[in-house]
């Protein structure tokens, strides 16, 4: 009899790598013109809440 695998926990199971729910680095947004944000980071540790706040303008010219 061969021996069974048994695979890995899904994610929502497995221990996490780090205290960050949420990790992003070296984020740059560009627009026609314009570099709006260059070379952002941001970590959010679990448990913690944030808002990102900025202009909210549309897209089209006016």
């Amino acid at each position: 009899m061969a021996e069974t695998e048994v695979p890995p926990p899904p994610p929502e199971v497995a221990e996490p790598r780090s205290d960050h729910a949420v990790e992003l680095a070296g984020i740059t947004k560009r627009f026609p013109g314009v570099v709006a944000n260059r070379d952002i980071s941001l970590r959010v540790r679990r448990g913690e809440v944030h808002a990102l706040c900025g202009e909210n303008a549309p897209a089209s010219p006016r």
